[in-house]
């Protein structure tokens, strides 16, 4: 691998470094297991694992695959259905939905009280929550929840949990429970298709201020956009709209009523088609958005598009954004300048990201 680290602060070279000097480490090793097994049989590595682990021109050709991070073709049209994760809170079953937009676990108030769940409600305990739509709401407590994810007999902890009033779920488990569980990688086999009493009208579930981003270039446009597994829509601000210049259909057919995290409900005022959408290592496609007023970033990938695109692969570019901060930059579809050639960086980024090194309360971009 390639490392420039001229002119960085001595931290962020380590950190760059370290980075480079792991994901060289894990690259043998796994490419040895590969030789070992025969790749193609190795059930726990995911798609996108193989494309990352096949670095070498020699492997892939010996097996018949593209070397890392080939340029893929537009995701085929899944049927989706809505991802939980079943869980035991005092022995109790119940299903809680994994939201990458929540920078918190949350409960509602309902819920605590059927499970027996001691409310913490002094000043201290509350706090205030951005939603999806601008607004904001202020949580009633919080409470240390005792939570069990069947499946993991390691899973067992207790949790600290926000408590507020209303939810289109009872329970959400937040970007750092996704992050600690490795839920869209290692542990995607522990996701279940919701029950059917959470309701079929469109939610954005969004709530708190989470703060990675995915850098993404629509019709020519550089964009910033947020891979959220808690919509059920994929969303573009009125503002994004609007500031950018992109044609808005305002027909009645395109607009969409959504229910946001405190179970009001608020209505899209149309749709964005976009011709060109050009994403990570993707070849470029089309993509519809559905138009929000104040939504509090210019777009929302939704549940269905991460789904489909495999979400490890899409929320790759969290990582990009941790690893290099404000020196990122996408320009185009591609990568104007950073520390590593593309393909040694993408899958450096991978590891950082999924691995679980560079933790946000030790990492240097805090």
């Amino acid at each position: 691998m390639r490392v420039q680290c001229l002119g960085l602060k001595p931290t962020v070279r380590e950190s760059v470094e370290y980075a480079a000097a792991t994901a060289q480490k894990l690259l043998n090793e796994l490419n040895r297991l590969v030789l070992l097994r025969m790749f193609r049989d190795v059930p726990y590595l995911t798609s996108l694992e193989q494309s990352l682990f096949m670095s070498n021109d020699a492997s892939a050709q010996a097996f018949g695959t593209q070397s890392a991070f080939p340029k893929a073709s537009q995701p085929q049209v899944m049927n989706n259905t809505r991802k939980a994760l079943r869980c035991s809170i005092g022995g109790s079953t119940c299903f809680a939905r994994p939201d990458s937009r929540s920078d918190r676990d949350i409960i509602t108030e309902t819920f605590a009280a059927d499970n027996g769940i001691l409310v913490q409600r002094g000043e201290a305990d509350k706090s205030i929550f951005k939603l999806g739509s601008g607004k904001l709401i202020q949580s009633v407590g919080r409470a240390l929840v005792p939570l069990r994810i069947f499946g993991d007999s390691q899973s067992t902890e207790n949790r600290w949990f926000d408590v507020i009033a209303k939810c289109p779920v009872p329970l959400i488990l937040g970007l750092d429970f996704i992050r600690k569980f490795k839920l869209f990688t290692q542990n995607k086999h522990l996701l279940v298709d919701c029950p059917y009493n959470f309701g079929n009208l469109p939610v954005l579930k969004w709530i708190g201020s989470p703060r990675e981003r995915i850098n993404f270039v629509a019709d020519g446009r550089s964009l910033v956009a947020g891979a959220d597994t808690g919509s059920d829509l994929d969303l573009m601000s009125l503002q994004c709209a609007r500031r950018r210049g992109f044609k808005i259909d305002t027909s009645e057919s395109t607009r969409n009523r959504v229910m946001l995290a405190d179970e009001t409900i608020v209505e899209t005022i149309g749709q964005v088609c976009i011709s060109s959408v050009q994403l990570s290592h993707f070849d470029s496609f089309e993509m519809s958005f559905h138009v929000l007023p104040g939504l509090p970033c210019d777009v929302i990938f939704g549940e269905e598009f991460l789904e489909q695109m495999d979400a490890g692969t899409v929320l790759e570019p969290w990582a990009q954004r941790i690893l290099l901060g404000s020196e990122y930059k996408v320009e185009k579809g591609g990568f104007e300048r950073g520390f590593l050639d593309t393909a040694s960086f993408n899958y450096c980024a991978y590891l950082v990201f999924f691995w679980g090194w560079g933790e946000r309360d030790h990492f240097p971009y805090n």
